[in-house]
């Protein structure tokens, strides 16, 4: 009987592990004139995370024009802590950041900012710019994520707004 518990016990434990989901969601910083940022927000400040994650990586994806990414903002964030390495590539909008086991993130918090330039096509000109996070990934796809392609819509005009 016992043996039978534990086995219960264990087996609906990794079930909760593998389903477990992490929100991601992108929220927009006040603006400069010419630049915005963009925080990318690991579960709820200081939540448990149901795994630690020791990595993470994803595509920026713009639809529209008028915004350039220019890359990833890392100090005062969690993927700026001791131990992590993180990088854009403004080119292509690959993003990533990893770190050893012994520096993993438990809990939830912002793990970067992304820094975008303002382009507008001429003064007073004003579209929203659609920001996507594609190929997302924590770890090596566990724990997963929600929503699967995070997004938000950014106001960009020109200089006078």
């Amino acid at each position: 009987m016992t043996r039978c518990i534990q086995y219960l016990l264990l087996t609906v434990a990794s079930t909760l592990s593998a389903s477990a989901q992490v929100e991601v969601s992108l929220v927009p910083l006040p603006a400069t004139s010419d630049t915005l940022r963009v925080a990318v927000e690991l579960g709820r400040l200081s939540e448990t995370l149901p795994e630690e994650v020791t990595s993470f990586q994803f595509v920026v994806a713009l639809d529209g024009e008028g915004v350039h990414f220019g890359g990833l903002q890392s100090e005062w964030t969690l993927s700026g802590n001791p131990g992590w390495t993180a990088r854009a590539n403004p080119d292509n909008g690959r993003t990533g950041a990893f770190s050893s086991s012994l520096d993993a993130i438990d809990s939830g918090g912002v793990l970067g900012i992304l820094v975008f330039q303002r382009q507008p096509k001429s003064e007073g000109d004003c579209q929203d710019v659609t920001l996507m996070l594609r190929e997302l990934k924590l770890n090596s796809g566990s724990p997963g994520h929600e929503p699967h392609e995070p997004s938000v819509h950014l106001p960009v005009c020109g200089p006078k707004y």
